[in-house]
């Protein structure tokens, strides 16, 4: 006979939610590592060693503390999610040295392993946090654009020696700070594309602060919570004394 209690329920869905996240990171985790290992042979072909120190060791180091994290070592337990977090903004700062065209895989690739992490960790509000702040950075590229004051070289015919460069505003998305920048000398100027800068550093900071505001409203909420659940045993309490002294 099957129980169907809410109890058993209740069992159950974290355990699917475990293995789906596990199973996710599983594959992200080797999807980033087949990347470093792609970008590891063209940049030896190069002899770009800068390369490999920027592109190809934050892959590795993503991919193989992503492997990590779905095994969910006892003794380690979602630290090793965090360990994995902390990487992943090591590789946003080095992300500009890809540009637009490679950059947004890299992305969607970190935020595939971010929504795995807060699956596989349901029950760690951190994780919940990081995902959050991963995607309203994201989403701040596409709902606030102006031009200025990130600047952009418009040209090399009338600047100062020795170079010659014009610098300029240039139209740039994301917020608080511009991670999407314009580069009006390879694409059309005043439109964002793929020919475009992206700005790794900037993206950091946006998704710092975006988690940092939100971890800010989440203690605040506990700690009304906390003083409305303690107001009703603090009367309580005051009653019983007044009842005993009477």
């Amino acid at each position: 006979m099957i129980n169907h209690s809410p109890l058993s329920a209740q069992r159950l869905v974290p355990r699917i939610a475990s293995i789906a996240g596990a199973t996710g990171l599983l594959v992200f985790g080797s999807l980033s590592i087949l990347g470093g290992l792609l970008a590891a042979t063209e940049y030896l072909r190069y002899q770009d060693g800068e390369g490999v120190l920027t592109i190809v060791v934050p892959m590795f180091m993503v991919g193989s503390l992503t492997l990590l994290a779905a095994r969910g070592q006892r003794g380690l337990g979602d630290r090793a999610g965090y360990l994995v977090f902390l990487a992943l903004m090591i590789q946003l700062l080095t992300i500009s040295t890809l540009g637009m065209y490679l950059g947004p895989p890299v992305i969607i690739l970190q935020f595939a392993i971010i929504i795995s992490l807060a699956v596989r960790f349901r029950s760690s509000a951190g994780f919940k946090i990081l995902l959050m702040g991963f995607a309203l950075a994201g989403v701040s590229a596409f709902i606030y654009q102006r031009t200025g004051p990130a600047i952009g070289v418009y040209g090399n015919l009338c600047g100062e020696p020795p170079n010659h460069l014009c610098y300029g505003p240039v139209l740039g998305a994301g917020f608080p700070l511009q991670y999407v920048v314009d580069s009006p000398t390879i694409s059309v100027p005043g439109m964002l594309g793929l020919e475009d800068d992206l700005r790794g550093p900037s993206m950091v900071i946006d998704v710092l602060v975006y988690c940092l505001a939100i971890f800010g409203g989440y203690r605040f909420i506990q700690i009304i919570r906390f003083r409305k659940s303690e107001s009703p045993s603090r009367s309580q309490s005051s009653n019983q004394r007044a009842t005993r002294d009477n």
